[in-house]
């Protein structure tokens, strides 16, 4: 019976484990070495605050390509639906219609876990998912199959293993002074809420980032009745854009594909200018860019790509990953009212003094200014260089020369298979990768849509190279 083992059960891992269990045609049996409660959840799904909610009405949030609904008809079946009465009021709901609904992210993680669970029961007979409450701390072949050590010791065999994890904590882009770190006002998980919850209503914070990030802790921040000044600081000072309405979208045809990354920026202001002629909102045309995006990424140079995310990376980051427009108008309003200010700035500086921490900053074309803050929230986002990571699973594979990281060091390099390219380049047979750590290969691995297409195919692939070994098997007995 194939084995295959899953590093990291958050959606990616979850999402895989799901598509094989469907696709297989025979007994298999996964491991997932997860150290949460809960499959499928993660970082992003494991949260219980209520304020945190999903950027994308409940029809976008498709698992299964052949049930796109199934979100949707999960929460009206269960009743999260009717149990969530601050997602939209009456009139939203009519304008909408049905499917659009932004949910909470925690019901998105009940969801994924009902769906292993359903996966588990219609799997073949004698196949079986175990879930393994720990992490991998290294990852190495062993012969034509993969052996993977986990932090407490144990060590697992599988005839393949999978990288599934997910995205890093935050970290500063500088040394911090000393007491910083060690400093009760310093918050360096962002979707730690118990100790979020602990800042005072009356707290002077700056909070390190304008992203999705920042928007979970601000929201949560104002629904706990915060009336202190909250300050959120990122280079450029942008924010992630509110969702319109939702219609048919048009993808961008082959034969329109740019090759170049300033004629990917005519065509996205081209897109953006037709709908608008047409009284369409203007996120529908960066939807259409959106689910071409992949095979535009793979068509460009690398150096083409670099450029790319030097110059619109930015840019095309606030407009792509937006937010349900119930935030965006706490946001609008948090603004009007002076509750919050957006600074672009660089952080210079961090250092304590007291109880209170300074933060030190050059904005955009202005002077270098501090801010005194009782509570400073890093929502900055992982490190951008994957192999300076503290992540010991991934600096092992690269002091092993197992794997590399992709030309823009955003995560892992991968061949079309999603097995890990070794120091050499080599493809590694057992051992791949899935999701946002595939980023520098396939660009659009973020999104749920975009991430369990993924899972399908590296699915389809393991279980046809099993199905092969086994027919060659067979032939020599």
């Amino acid at each position: 019976m194939p084995r295959v083992l899953i590093a990291g059960g958050g959606f990616a891992g979850a999402a895989l484990a799901v598509h094989l269990l469907r696709q297989a045609r025979a007994p298999l049996a996964i491991t997932v070495v997860e150290p949460r409660e809960r499959l499928g959840a993660g970082l992003a799904y494991g949260t219980a605050d209520p304020e945190h909610r999903i950027n994308v009405p409940s029809d976008n949030m498709t698992v299964l390509a052949e049930a796109p609904a199934a979100f949707t008809d999960w929460l009206e079946r269960t009743g999260r639906r009717q149990a969530d009465p601050e997602g939209e009021d009456a009139e939203e709901t009519a304008a909408r219609g049905r499917g659009r609904h932004y949910s909470r992210r925690a019901d998105f993680g009940a969801f994924m876990a009902d769906l292993v669970a359903e996966a588990v029961q219609k799997a073949p007979p004698g196949s079986r998912l175990e879930h393994v409450r720990a992490r991998v701390a290294a990852l190495r072949p062993a012969g034509a199959r993969a052996m993977a050590t986990l932090e407490d010791g144990r060590v697992l065999q599988a005839d393949q293993a999978v990288l599934a994890t997910s995205h890093d904590r935050p970290v500063l882009p500088l040394a911090p002074a000393p007491g910083v770190l060690c400093s009760p006002g310093y918050q360096a998980d962002p979707w730690d809420t118990a100790r979020l919850a602990e800042i005072d209503p009356q707290a002077r914070v700056v909070v390190l980032g304008t992203g999705l990030t920042m928007v979970d802790v601000v929201t949560g921040l104002f629904a706990r009745g915060h009336r202190g000044p909250v300050v959120a600081v990122s280079r450029r000072g942008l924010l992630p854009r509110g969702h319109g309405a939702f219609a048919p979208v048009t993808e961008v045809p082959h034969s329109s594909y740019p090759s170049t990354a300033r004629a990917g920026l005519r065509l996205a202001r081209r897109m953006v200018a037709r709908e608008r002629a047409a009284g369409r909102d203007w996120h529908l045309a960066v939807e259409g860019l959106r689910r071409s995006a992949e095979p535009i990424w793979r068509g460009w140079p690398v150096a083409e790509q670099a450029r790319a995310l030097h110059r619109l990376r930015a840019a095309w980051d606030v407009h792509r990953f937006r937010i349900a427009p119930q935030l965006a108008a706490r946001l609008d309003a948090a603004r009007r009212d002076g509750g919050l200010e957006i600074r672009a700035a660089a952080l210079a500086g961090l250092s304590a003094e007291g109880r209170c921490l300074k933060v030190s900053l050059r904005p955009r074309g202005g002077t270098p200014e501090t801010l005194v803050a009782d509570a400073v929230v890093n929502c900055l986002g992982p490190c951008p260089d994957v192999t300076r990571r503290d992540d010991p699973l991934l600096q092992g594979l690269f002091a092993a020369g197992l794997a590399r990281p992709d030309p823009h060091r955003l995560g892992l390099d991968v061949d079309g298979t999603y097995r890990l390219r070794d120091s050499a380049g080599r493809p590694q047979p057992a051992l791949r990768a899935v999701g946002p750590l595939t980023r520098g290969i396939f660009w659009e691995v973020v999104g749920v849509p975009e991430v369990s297409a993924h899972c399908a195919r590296l699915a389809d692939t393991i279980l046809s190279g099993a199905a092969d070994r086994a027919e060659a098997a067979r032939a020599r007995a």
